[in-house]
């Protein structure tokens, strides 16, 4: 029997290695068409093709706003070119994270255009982890850890204006991260056992420091400083 839980850490490193290999990310916010036509076969289309064709699309694609479908091998993203930007962006993106997750694809179709219970628990699964992804991919956790441990306040509005996301979209990111983190505090640790997450660091490096700035030109230790100032003050 399929595992019907989300896996959270697999879906993240997978966004994470987006992040990573695709050079048409340098920065944020950053094309999710672009992302597509670097990172997959996927093509393109906007609900108008369909219904240029004399079709509903809502009843051929089973979704107001986007959906993927294989097609002799072919990979399709139909999407409503008449949604608001910011829901066509993040609509590309859930659906891309279908296929860069491995969803079964014709499950998805199946659920989306019948309902069947029986697929019901696996849909929901990749449905959670296509949202998850997509999440990660645009409003990345690391760079966000790495702002707030610089003193940056992180919030609904900030994540809009620097990453070009919707409200809707960043609240529900900040449902996330609340459950993990006190945003409030102002020093912040970030997993030294993240690997992926360095070098996410590193390479938008000047992303992060076009928001908040170290104050030194080397990574300021307060535990090393503070050890410092005492041995400093035992001396008088």
């Amino acid at each position: 029997m399929l595992e019907e839980r989300p896996d959270f850490k697999k879906t993240a490193q997978g966004a994470n290695e987006i992040l990573l290999c695709a050079s048409s990310i340098t920065t944020f916010p950053f094309s999710i068409e672009s992302v597509i036509e670097e990172m997959s076969d996927i093509d393109l289309m906007p609900f108008s093709e369909i219904e240029g064709a004399g079709l509903r699309a809502r009843q051929i694609v089973g979704s107001d706003d986007a959906a993927i479908v294989e097609l002799d091998g072919q990979h399709i993203i139909f999407f409503n070119e008449k949604s608001p930007p910011f829901r066509q962006k993040f609509s590309k993106g859930h659906e891309f994270s279908h296929y860069y997750c491995k969803h079964d694809i014709a499950l998805i179709t199946t659920m989306r255009e019948t309902g069947d219970a029986r697929f019901e628990a696996l849909y929901s699964k990749y449905e959670v982890e296509a949202n998850f992804f997509t999440a990660q991919l645009f409003m990345c956790e690391e760079i966000l850890i790495e702002l707030a441990r610089r003193g940056k306040k992180i919030d609904e509005e900030f994540l809009k204006k620097a990453f070009g996301v919707s409200h809707e979209a960043a609240k529900r990111r900040m449902e996330t991260l609340r459950r993990f983190y006190n945003w409030n505090e102002t020093r912040r640790t970030r997993d030294d056992d993240s690997y992926l997450g360095d070098c996410i660091i590193r390479k938008f490096a000047a992303f992060i420091d076009s928001i908040a700035p170290l104050k030194y030109s080397y990574t300021y230790d307060f535990e090393r400083e503070y050890e410092m100032e005492m041995e400093r003050q035992s001396w008088q």
